[in-house]
């Protein structure tokens, strides 16, 4: 089988091994969310986890290292439970993301939105003179 490695292609192959049955109810919104930011669709909290924690994945571990938290997810949601250790994992990732991501959130939660479409914020520092 061949999917993305990113979240959503992650549960659409664990849908297909379960015979198109998702791995929790709302696992097909999820994955609409994950290749929709923004606007009104939103992750649950096991889907940004388990998001989040991938992001890092992808970001931070060497390729065997990625491979194999990949293969333990699927291998765990088309068994329809992930063992405790894989969760403390995952929690850990998520929480390295969620720690990495935190200024950029702080900034955009000051942001204002002008003309629809563009998001601004007005910078308390001053450019040196040059």
């Amino acid at each position: 089988m061949v999917a993305h490695a990113d979240f959503d292609g992650l549960l659409s192959a664990v849908k297909f091994l379960r015979g198109g049955v998702p791995p929790w109810p709302e696992a097909d919104e999820d994955a609409r969310a994950a290749d929709s930011p923004g606007g009104d669709m939103r992750n649950s909290p096991r889907a940004k986890r388990i998001s989040d924690a991938l992001e890092h994945a992808a970001a931070e571990l060497r390729s065997a290292q990625r491979d194999s938290l990949r293969q333990q997810l699927v291998e765990a949601l088309v068994q329809g439970k992930i063992p405790p250790a894989l969760q403390k994992r995952i929690d850990d990732l998520a929480g390295r993301t969620r720690k990495r991501l935190a200024p950029v959130d702080a900034l955009a939660a000051q942001a204002a939105e002008e003309a629809g479409a563009c998001w601004w914020r007005e910078s308390p520092r001053r450019s040196p003179a040059r």
